[in-house]
């Protein structure tokens, strides 16, 4: 039976929120604010601001589906917290509607929910969600490290041998018994697609990064530049590409790069979600002989091979520090 998103929403809000922070359909702001009485924020003006419940409703749905791609409260605060929801009431409606989505995430009901049917699974425990190219896991409760309880794939790798680096990964996190699962789930067969290697690749290099390592990744970006490569870094190129849909002009320049490079400083960093599907998707792409450049990590900060998962030992690391940009350029020719 199909669940009501607004439904829920509704049940989570009462159960969570000390306030309805949403006004009801046809309810004028003046009746707002008396329904709220002494538990309405102190603000000029701010009621004025109060969404309506579709409108609160499409903005939740909107958090709930990031949160389904593992992104953390913290690159939801960078990437969402905007508008004046933010500003009204010292962010009261923009925080009542990050909190719902956060139980909502984790809510099995959302499967039953039309905008989530199809794209989201529950197995052995572990939460499977399909957004594009890739499949976001993650398990446990809402309490636990996003660190070592999610991970992120290629939704191609599960067509691929068992020995494939990214399928390695995800039995070690969550058993083999997951495999044969998402597998069934998805159709591998569905998803086999034959893409032939571009005769001019768009860009030399691949700069894939953590927004924390911005600026160490851009003394990266800019010295190959000055090198005579052709580098996609994100901050400096999704703005000259023009492109409004972030995720399409990243697989575009994914599938246009000769060689890649994971430049982070943490663990937590690299294996933040959008960071991780990239790298993953770029071995798969090796793996499967549709790609035949090099792939490698610069490791900063007090980042150490032992620090990485399989799948990048098992690639070359270079320590990011003294001439290790000469080294690199021996790998991007």
């Amino acid at each position: 039976m199909e669940t009501k998103i607004q439904d829920l929403l509704v049940q989570i809000a009462e159960r969570e929120c000390n306030a309805r922070p949403y006004r009801l359909e046809k309810e004028s702001v003046e009746d707002y604010r008396k329904a709220l009485g002494a538990a309405a924020p102190a603000g000029p003006f701010a009621i004025d601001f109060a969404p309506g419940l579709s409108a609160f409703s499409d903005f939740v749905v909107t958090l709930t589906t990031a949160r389904l791609t593992n992104l953390d409260r913290d690159v939801l605060e960078v990437e969402y917290r905007n508008g004046f929801w933010d500003d009204a009431w010292d962010g009261y409606f923009y925080h009542r509607a990050l909190l719902v989505s956060h139980v909502l995430a984790y809510d099995p009901r959302l499967m039953n929910v039309a905008e989530f049917t199809g794209s989201l699974g529950y197995f052995h425990g572990v939460r499977a969600f399909r957004k594009g190219r890739y499949i976001f896991l993650k398990k446990g409760p809402m309490e636990a490290s996003y660190e070592r309880n999610s991970l992120t794939l290629p939704i191609d790798s599960l067509s691929a041998d068992l020995d494939n680096p990214n399928l390695a990964d995800l039995s070690a996190i969550f058993g083999g018994d997951l495999v044969d699962d998402l597998r069934k789930w998805v159709g591998v067969e569905t998803i086999r697609r034959d893409v032939s290697v571009p005769a001019r690749y768009a860009f030399d290099v691949f700069l894939s990064h953590s927004s924390k390592d911005s600026l160490r990744a851009k003394e990266l970006a800019d010295a190959l530049t000055a090198a005579g490569k052709r580098v996609f870094f994100s901050p400096d190129s999704l703005p000259a590409l023009g492109s409004a849909d972030y995720m399409k002009a990243i697989d575009e320049a994914l599938e246009g790069s000769r060689h890649f490079i994971l430049f982070g400083t943490k663990r937590e960093n690299i294996l933040s979600s959008w960071v991780e599907a990239e790298w993953r998707l770029f071995i798969n792409e090796i793996r499967s002989g549709r790609k035949s450049g090099n792939f490698l990590t610069a490791a900063g900060g007090d980042l150490s091979p032992a620090d990485l998962p399989l799948s990048l030992r098992y690639y070359e690391v270079i320590p990011a520090k003294g001439d290790y940009i000469e080294r690199i350029l021996q790998y991007v020719i």
